[in-house]
């Protein structure tokens, strides 16, 4: 099997069969259409499993709210654990591509899977727990608007943050077996681990370099430009994404200089 989970402890009911077969076919058929079938080796969690790790998701293990998906903390067996459950999405493919992705990836600036829950209607992720809190949350946090930056948010802060990030970003592009683009890097998607480290969360809407059509490359002063380079102002806003930015422009004058 393509995807390692371990050993199912007993026989699911019928519903739950049928989430765990279907949750489990769109993983697979991302994993193949994406990774050549491969990845690392992950957890199979019950449902119960996550039940018992967030005291029935209680408030007590409530972390926060992010678009499409809640965080809980929890603790499984001896471990401190992390958990994303989704909410009604209309496409299970969004969460088949993470849980896809995340198995492909080992870095300290990345949020690192465990495994997941494959029991119910939306796939349930589980992290090794490194929350403190958002990107977001830093920035505005002391402020009395949320419009208004903290002023006690450093510029070292800052760019350690932006550095690590970047870190993360540069091993996605450049290292994994298949170039992963992140397609979704906001403050929201930066978790702070609240001993001096960030790390990148969120590949819902990731893909690998081998699904887009790249432009022809441009050598511009710091590296290559290609299409699908994801570029991002302090503001955490998207990627942008066109099919020739003024940016790539700029780089074909200094090339051709």
């Amino acid at each position: 099997m393509a995807l390692c989970f371990e050993a199912m402890k007993k026989k699911l009911s019928s519903k739950r069969n049928d989430f765990f077969l279907e949750n489990n076919r769109l993983l697979l058929k991302e994993l193949v259409s994406s990774f050549h079938g491969k990845s690392n080796t992950i957890q199979n969690f019950s449902e119960e499993e996550i039940l018992e790790a967030t005291n029935n998701y209680g408030s007590d293990q409530f972390l926060g709210y992010i678009s499409v998906h809640t965080w809980y903390k929890g603790r499984c067996g001896n471990r401190d654990v992390l958990i994303k459950k989704f909410l009604d999405w209309p496409d299970r493919k969004h969460c088949a591509t993470e849980i896809a992705v995340l198995s492909q990836i080992k870095h300290k600036n990345v949020v690192e899977l465990l495994g997941c829950c494959l029991e119910t209607e939306f796939p349930i992720l589980v992290f090794k727990n490194s929350f403190n809190e958002t990107l977001s949350h830093r920035i505005h946090r002391g402020s009395t608007s949320t419009c208004l930056e903290d002023p006690a948010f450093s510029w070292e802060e800052k760019l350690r943050i932006a550095t690590e990030i970047a870190h993360a970003v540069t091993y996605l592009h450049s290292f994994t077996v298949t170039p992963i683009i992140h397609n979704g890097i906001t403050a929201e998607n930066i978790i702070l681990d609240g001993v001096g480290g960030a790390k990148l969360a969120n590949f819902c809407f990731a893909f690998h370099c081998l699904s887009v059509k790249l432009m022809p490359k441009h050598r511009f002063s710091w590296g290559l430009i290609v299409e699908g380079v994801e570029i991002y102002g302090h503001t955490g806003t998207r990627p942008c994404k066109g099919p020739r930015s003024g940016l790539t422009e700029r780089a074909e004058k200094s090339n051709n200089n």
